[in-house]
């Protein structure tokens, strides 16, 4: 393939790309918590050219890029607005730790603090994951509860459990499970007062509407200045081989 078609048709993909990343992004800004995922566009690499005289390399002119990629995503754990409810299971955040639940593949972590209550009486989220406190799954009792700043759950003037929180040394030691959960790995419990608990609170979605729609927008006019480029490529090579003939 010619090296300019491949190099635009790479960065027509790579936009393509773009378009779809920050589209999910945007598609979740209603999510509690949710964190967006940053798109890293990556160069493809640069072509050394050169200038020939009678059959030899005269000069070399410098290099030439040959397009861009769409690299791996990064994720962005940066605290989202908290934003006031009327459930008083409703939990947020403020700090870097993550809530403990636990699935039937094991124990996830989520900023989702969008929990109720079971038939059993237990903590759950919103897809009915119980949520864990420091021994175990949370069993609370009927009546008004109140949770302190700390994460610990007060029945009147009894303590009824107190909220495991965990800490990862960066996003890159989290990936995504689905329904607001994630995977970690070495997770490091968080020391009392790093952290503050809010109940009555979800974390909204940590989502730049404005910025988001601004790179969109950017991206849509580089595709559309790369298809004309892609289409001029096209022409001449079309009179190329037209010479050729």
């Amino acid at each position: 393939m010619n090296r300019g078609i491949y190099a635009v048709a790479l960065g027509m993909r790579a936009m393509l790309e773009l378009q779809g990343r920050l589209s999910n992004n945007l598609m979740n800004i209603h999510t509690p918590a949710f964190k967006q995922e940053v798109p890293i566009l990556t160069p493809a690499g640069d072509l050394l050219t050169a200038r020939a005289e009678g059959g030899v390399i005269a000069a070399t002119v410098g290099p030439v890029g040959v397009g861009v990629y769409q690299g791996e995503d990064r994720l962005d754990l940066s605290q989202g607005a908290l934003e006031p409810n009327e459930n008083p299971l409703s939990l947020a955040i403020s700090g870097d730790a993550f809530f403990r639940v636990q699935t039937s593949d094991g124990e996830r972590y989520t900023r989702n603090g969008n929990f109720g209550r079971d038939a059993a009486g237990y903590l759950v989220t919103s897809h009915g994951y119980r949520v864990l406190g420091e021994d175990g799954p949370i069993q609370l009792p009927e009546g008004d509860l109140t949770i302190d700043r700390s994460g610990t759950i007060w029945s009147g003037q009894t303590r009824v459990a107190r909220l495991a929180l965990v800490r990862f040394a960066g996003p890159e030691m989290l990936q995504r499970a689905g329904q607001g959960l994630f995977i970690g790995q070495d997770p490091q419990p968080v020391p009392v007062g790093q952290v503050t608990i809010h109940q009555g609170y979800l974390e909204r979605a940590n989502v730049d509407v404005t910025a988001t729609l601004i790179t969109m927008m950017t991206a849509l006019k580089s595709y559309e200045s790369a298809q004309k480029l892609l289409k001029i490529q096209d022409e001449m090579l079309a009179r190329l081989m037209d010479l050729g003939r």
